[in-house]
């Protein structure tokens, strides 16, 4: 279920606030000692299996590291009690006995750099997930595992590289920066993509799947949001060899603003139910889609262009009067 968007003003008033305190330069983090307290400053050395400890926590400049080192038996738990952390690079990178990460939702795990986890882990953290970095040449490699929540790329002139199967169970928000999948599979439950700066997506053969329904963005205002919102201004999308796939029996997409975006292949697969897809302001969308392919009663408004459009039999489409498909 779509939980409500993460508080970015708190994570942006922790953040200035760490600005003011600590010194704006990055050191090694690397985590010892078995199970413990993020905010427990014991566990932070200057080294892999060191003793020289830090005499703080990780800030946003600071390159985190759990490894072979860190946990001296199976099973063990970092266990995150502040409700905002930071880090600029993490790595779980041959971590042994199958430690664990874990916070509550309401948290939030704000990455500056690189996101490299472990499929020797277990990660438990059920907050959101925001990638902040402003600089390019940031990779993230989940290891098999989901964002529990929330999950948002809004660094100014940052750029992000998949390097696994990226899975979020709940919103995937892309906002600013060069959103690159590397070509990996990518599934979310809602997907918006809403540039407030300069945001350009890439996303290569890979296929997005997008698995939610129309959703109140504020409870009780009875307006439903579509389960894919994309916003055209600022927005460079390169993605005419990917698929985007809408598995619900109610899958939507909505473009807005105005500019020019071309589809691969845009799939509503499921079999019942009723999907759309449709621009907020159809004078100012130029639309192409190389393959749209409809298996339930669909509803398309707006004007739009096809390579190849594939209809399920048996079902109904509904087309606006007095466009040119």
């Amino acid at each position: 279920m779509l939980r409500p968007f993460f508080n970015r003003q708190k994570a942006v008033l922790f953040f200035f606030c760490s600005l003011c305190a600590f010194p704006l330069f990055g050191a090694d983090y690397y985590w010892i000692g078995g199970s413990g307290n993020w905010s427990d400053i014991s566990h932070w050395v200057t080294t892999s299996g060191g003793t020289v400890q830090h005499n703080q926590i990780p800030t946003a400049n600071d390159r985190v590291f759990f490894d072979a080192n860190s946990f001296s038996g199976p099973n063990q738990t970092v266990t995150v009690t502040d409700q905002v952390i930071f880090c600029s690079d993490m790595s779980w990178a041959g971590v042994t006995g199958n430690p664990r990460i874990t916070a509550p939702t309401g948290y939030v795990l704000n990455v500056y750099g690189s996101l490299t986890l472990s499929p020797n882990m277990v990660f438990d953290f059920l907050g959101d997930v925001a990638f902040q970095s402003t600089t390019p040449g940031k990779t993230i490699d989940l290891g098999g595992h989901t964002l529990r929540r929330n999950t948002s790329f809004s660094g100014s002139g940052g750029g992000w590289t998949l390097a696994s199967p990226f899975r979020v169970d709940s919103l995937l928000l892309l906002e600013e920066g060069d959103f690159n999948s590397g070509s990996q599979a990518i599934t979310c439950e809602i997907l918006r993509v809403d540039p407030r700066t300069a945001l350009k997506v890439d996303l290569g053969t890979s296929r997005v799947t997008v698995t939610g329904v129309p959703y109140e963005l504020y409870p009780g205002s009875y307006i439903e949001e579509p389960v894919a919102d994309i916003f055209l201004f600022n927005l460079i999308w390169n993605t005419s060899m990917s698929t985007l796939e809408f598995t619900s029996p109610r899958g939507s997409l909505r473009l807005r603003e105005y500019g020019t975006i071309a589809f691969g292949t845009v799939l509503f697969s499921s079999p019942l139910g009723k999907s759309l897809l449709y621009m907020e302001n159809p004078l100012v969308v130029d639309a192409r889609f190389e393959k749209l392919e409809m298996r339930n009663d669909t509803e398309l408004r707006g004007p739009m262009k096809f390579g190849e459009l594939s209809l399920g039999p048996g079902k109904n489409f509904t087309l606006e009067g007095g466009r040119t498909y």
